[in-house]
């Protein structure tokens, strides 16, 4: 959110929130710094997507200059790792080839971790 100003206030919450459930916002008695209140509609709502949501993963989209031997995936809840494990492709950018290797889970089958059979290439974008 921008303030008028052009500064930006974020909200974090202290938990993740649910998924496929309604939330609202709300801005009350908030006044600029001259002590005037705020105008205009400062309330808010969303809906956050039902099902589980990729929320992490090492290295970052893009990331350059990594000497990972894994990748992993976080997702927000559980997920059916035999099917994660049958869609899950990592492929070399550069080449178009598909990497093998084997996949591990975490007990809560919320984490993966993906490491390839060989090395991945120097100078190479994996997708």
């Amino acid at each position: 959110m921008e303030l008028a100003d052009g500064s930006v206030l974020t909200f974090t919450p202290s938990e993740r929130l649910v998924s496929n459930a309604r939330y609202a916002v709300s801005l009350l008695g908030v006044h600029d710094l001259a002590g005037n209140p705020l105008g205009g509609d400062a309330t808010f709502s969303f809906t956050t997507r039902p099902g589980a949501q990729l929320v992490q993963s090492t290295p970052k989209a893009d990331e350059k200059g990594i000497s990972t031997k894994q990748i992993g995936l976080w997702f927000s809840q559980p997920v059916d790792p035999a099917a994660v494990t049958t869609a899950l492709r990592v492929s070399d950018r550069n080449t178009g080839a598909v990497l093998s290797g084997k996949t591990s889970w975490n007990s809560l089958y919320t984490q993966v971790t993906f490491t390839p059979d060989r090395a991945l290439a120097g100078g190479h974008r994996k997708a």
